[in-house]
């Protein structure tokens, strides 16, 4: 089972509001995602036609060495982390070709999917089917990220995208932090994929000392006795 978003307009589906940057070797274009301090681009390589995100920083805050240090150390995470369900690194770059100055831009593979916030704006909630389907995928890729020694710490809904086919992808490693390389069940990750996962079970967060199968009695007991002991 795949999880199908119904979008084909990228993790975010905004409009191109801002003016399209410039980037070498690749035609930009749209605007998909927008944070607090960086935004993402659709764009396609004009050599081989591959569909890309460009992240960067957003105009005004390109010379902050917070946010340029938060996509060189994503970039660096993603170099070293390769698995089907962590988004793949295309390149990471330097230019002067941004208003004369030198952010630092990512470039990934293309999650045309949209993304599992979008998903559940759009439907409230997914089949317990759906949620074994996305948990599978995301423990798997929690899996990838311990055994190079990393804990990805930010597991929330936008961090979760999806490809055309509807395979989940994680994202958003810029606060990615370092640690042992150690089994999958002593990763702080699981706690919030547990969380992650209740909310797309049920439309709303973990009650505390409440059980899954209270919130959402249909749960497979499977499902309600590994969500609880993550919990």
């Amino acid at each position: 089972m795949e999880i199908r978003s119904q979008s084909s307009a990228g993790w975010g589906g905004m409009a191109a509001v801002a003016e399209l940057p410039s980037i070498p070797g690749y035609e930009v274009e749209s605007l998909v995602a927008q944070g607090p301090r960086t935004e993402v681009w659709r764009a396609r390589h004009r050599r081989t036609g591959r569909l890309v995100a460009v992240k960067r920083p957003r105009p005004g805050i390109g010379r902050s060495r917070s946010v340029v240090a938060r996509l060189e150390h994503e970039a660096r995470v993603l170099a070293a982390v390769s698995h089907e369900h962590v988004v793949g690194l295309v390149a990471g770059m330097r230019g002067s070709w941004w208003r004369g100055r030198a952010p630092t831009v990512l470039v990934t593979e293309y999650a045309a999917g949209g993304s599992l916030a979008q998903l559940l704006d759009r439907r409230g909630r997914l089949s317990p089917g759906e949620v074994i389907t996305l948990g599978v995928a995301l423990v798997r890729a929690v899996e990838g990220l311990v055994s190079r020694g990393f804990v990805h710490g930010r597991i929330h809904p936008e961090h979760v995208v999806f490809s055309e086919i509807g395979k989940p992808l994680l994202v958003g490693f810029g606060s990615a932090t370092t640690s042992p390389p150690a089994p999958v069940g002593g990763s702080s990750d699981l706690a919030d994929v547990a969380r992650l996962l209740v909310l797309a079970l049920t439309g709303g967060p973990p009650v505390p000392g409440t059980s899954v199968a209270t919130l959402a009695p249909a749960t497979p007991p499977g499902l309600v006795d590994v969500l609880d002991r993550w919990l």
